[in-house]
């Protein structure tokens, strides 16, 4: 393996393939390729701490994705009970769940720019993922409240 560090992060180291006459043989099995990096990394200052709380990230993106989903299906039983809200309770379901699938996706490719990005000694901001969700909940949410009061007046 050939070791190649950042200067800017002396803890995290990258093992790139070589060719196999170049390995030296050990007793340890060969580390993971990903992307042409391997994700076998030395465990100096923050490296683990960094790389677990990417997977924490990701698995909060997962939670939210199901509660969002959740709630889509759980609106759609609740406008059904009302005549006047039904006919909207199969689209403002529909538009929650597919949120939901979106939150996951979005945290999918998060979870996989963070930990490609951390291997180099970068972390990547979200500032448009965020808004994007915070919209979308915020739009369902007033949608489904416009729904509601519009129900109460027919």
């Amino acid at each position: 393996m050939d070791r190649l560090s950042s200067p800017s992060t002396p803890d995290v180291e990258c093992l790139t393939q070589r060719p196999a006459s170049f390995i030296k043989p050990d007793n340890s099995e060969p580390p993971l390729n990903f992307n042409g990096v391997a994700l076998r990394l030395s465990n100096n200052g923050s490296v683990a701490r960094d790389h677990l709380a990417s997977e924490r990230t990701y698995l909060a993106y997962v939670r939210t994705s199901l509660g969002i989903s959740s709630a889509g299906v759980a609106l759609m039983q609740l406008l059904y009970l009302g005549h006047a809200t039904k006919s909207f309770a199969d689209t403002l379901g529909a538009i929650a769940i597919c949120v939901g699938l979106l939150v996951l996706l979005i945290g999918t490719r998060r979870f996989f720019l963070v930990q490609r990005t951390l291997v180099n000694g970068y972390y990547p901001a979200s500032a448009m993922e965020v808004a994007m969700i915070s919209f979308l909940l915020g739009s369902i949410i007033t949608a489904t409240f416009g729904v509601i009061i519009a129900g109460r007046f027919r």
